[in-house]
């Protein structure tokens, strides 16, 4: 039986664009609602990384299958984080400051920006969303527990950073063949990894689903 973990950008990936549609699907006017769900779907298409995390999830939760898919706390605790950045970046957007000065120096002003009350309400209703949606059945939270043989192989060997040789530490120790995550970067630096295959959702979704 295939068993995989999936990463916090996929599930990041999934909130976001869900609740982007849900926005949308709450919009009254018929006409103006098209009109919407058209510029997404539009804007979408420039990153398509995020509709292949939101493809993958949503056959995981519409559909039957013989695999078992697995995440963590450790996983969960770093959405937080990713969707963070998310809605830091959409408020500076929002406040017209230009991308070249924030991207330059963001860590600053990832510190000192304040977010909306509503967005932080977002934030936790999307992880909560998931978990509603997708923990339990048909995603398990895995064990936490570490291969520590596998996370000296990934920071000495592969040179990967502590969370990344964590991640897949807990994947392997949880027997799973494949890590499913949208880091290209991560997917090239264990290209040559033979103790855990790392793939797109997209990669998976076409090998795997039929």
């Amino acid at each position: 039986m295939v068993r995989a973990f999936i990463d916090s950008n996929v599930i990041a990936n999934w909130i976001l664009v869900n609740a982007r549609y849900r926005e949308i699907n709450k919009i009254e006017d018929e006409t103006e609602s098209e009109k919407e769900l058209k510029r997404f779907e539009e804007k979408l298409k420039k990153y398509p990384y995020q509709k292949n995390s939101y493809d993958f999830l949503q056959h995981l939760s519409k559909n039957k299958h013989n695999y078992v898919f697995f995440v963590s706390q450790l996983v969960l605790n770093e959405v937080f984080s990713v969707i963070l950045e998310e809605y830091v970046a959409k408020k500076l957007i929002a406040e017209g400051i230009p991308i070249r000065f924030w991207s330059k120096d963001w860590k600053q002003y990832k510190e000192k920006t304040q977010l909306p009350n509503e967005y932080s309400v977002d934030i936790v209703n999307g992880i909560n969303n998931f978990i509603d949606t997708f923990l339990d059945e048909p995603i398990i939270y895995a064990k936490e527990k570490y291969d520590r043989k596998s996370i000296v192989e990934f920071i000495i060997g592969f040179k990967c950073d502590t969370h990344d040789a964590s991640i897949c530490a807990i994947a392997i120790a949880n027997k799973c063949k494949y890590l499913i995550t949208e880091d290209s970067r991560l997917r090239d630096q264990l290209k040559k990894c033979e103790i855990i295959k790392l793939m797109s959702s997209e990669e998976f979704r076409l090998k795997f689903f039929k």
